[in-house]
């Protein structure tokens, strides 16, 4: 769990400076001057690393999920369920009850 939220917490610093970039680029866009366009370029670039940067982690972070919930599920189905301990159970007391019956007659 303490992996999911650390994923999750880089996931949002990487978002909030994508946004930070998008909002530079923004006002530059507003106050279109020479060195503008030089800038807005500058800009672009940098959120497209960003972005791309972004967007490894995620994938990187939907693999090992998935791979974590397959390990999960695949321990799950190696455990008995509760019908099968019931039923267990079960025939281990019968087991017992004709063991002590056994010894009494």
């Amino acid at each position: 769990m303490e992996y999911a939220e650390s994923e999750i917490a880089k996931i949002k610093k990487s978002y909030a400076e994508l946004k930070k970039l998008f909002d530079l680029f923004r006002a530059s866009q507003e106050g279109d001057s020479q060195g503008g366009k030089e800038a807005n370029m500058e800009l672009l670039k940098n959120l497209e690393e960003e972005l791309n940067k972004l967007k490894n982690e995620f994938l990187m972070f939907r693999d090992d999920t998935f791979d974590n919930m397959k390990s999960l599920q695949d321990g799950l189905n190696k455990k008995a369920d509760r019908d099968e301990l019931v039923e267990l159970e079960a025939r281990i007391m019968d087991k017992l009850n004709e063991i002590i019956k056994n010894l009494l007659a």
